[in-house]
């Protein structure tokens, strides 16, 4: 759910935001991406008049651990949910964006190439997990929802993992920074829209985490590969 209204967020923000803008640098675009740990989503907005830097930039992401694995046995119904995993990790970002171009567009039948490299503060959002958990391990009995400990939780004894929303007063907060090097290709009809593909490496520092997998050491530095398609406009005044 989280995800959802993050999303639609951003997308009111790019349809309903109109401030003037021109092709001498000045755009916004919405961006849809997935990394080596997930997906994510962030809108930009580049304006040629600040100083020192190119753009502002809000994304999300999610983060899943490299040991999460959802196909189980040991579950009373063989849930799709992934044993000793006790917090999904969300990231709420914001930055300032430098472009670098390296090969210009000079018409609409070219690709432009630039570098990108952006950074700033990172919010990383742990929500715990929760389950409905029997009293016996031969039938279902007594199904209570628990915030998940695989300390004491037999996963023989686990009926399902509760909704998103179960828990969700419980989640903490942690501050930290980020940073993204990478490359983008823009193309699309040179005088009214932008489209661009963005290939990359982002690195998000918590340097006081939280545990995602039971058991495993706490992560402070989580980093993917990514892989995002932008869309935006161009406006000649």
């Amino acid at each position: 759910m989280i995800r959802i209204v993050f999303v639609v967020f951003l997308l009111i923000i790019h349809l309903t935001s109109e401030a003037q803008s021109s092709y001498s640098g000045d755009y916004k675009t919405v961006g849809v991406g997935v990394h080596s740990n997930g997906w994510g989503a962030e809108y930009n907005f580049f304006n040629s008049n600040y100083k020192g830097f190119d753009g502002l930039t809000f994304s999300y992401q999610n983060y899943n651990h490299l040991a999460e694995r959802k196909n189980n046995t040991e579950t009373i119904t063989n849930a799709k949910m992934v044993l000793n995993k006790i917090n999904n990790l969300y990231l709420l970002r914001a930055g300032l964006i430098k472009y670098l171009e390296i090969g210009s567009r000079k018409d609409r039948s070219n690709i432009g190439v630039g570098a990108t490299l952006a950074g700033g503060p990172v919010i990383a959002i742990y929500k715990p997990i929760f389950i409905e958990y029997s009293e016996s391990d031969s039938s279902v009995i007594n199904l209570r929802e628990v915030r998940y400990n695989p300390a004491i939780h037999s996963a023989n004894q686990i009926f399902d993992k509760s909704s998103f929303l179960t828990g969700i007063g419980e989640s903490t907060s942690r501050f930290g920074l980020w940073g993204k090097a990478s490359l983008r290709f823009d193309w699309g009809s040179y005088e009214t829209n932008f489209k661009a593909i963005e290939i990359g490496f982002n690195v998000n520092y918590i340097p006081n985490s939280q545990d995602i997998i039971y058991s495993y050491p706490v992560q402070r530095v989580y980093s993917n590969m990514f892989v995002t398609l932008h869309f935006g406009s161009l406006r000649n005044n």
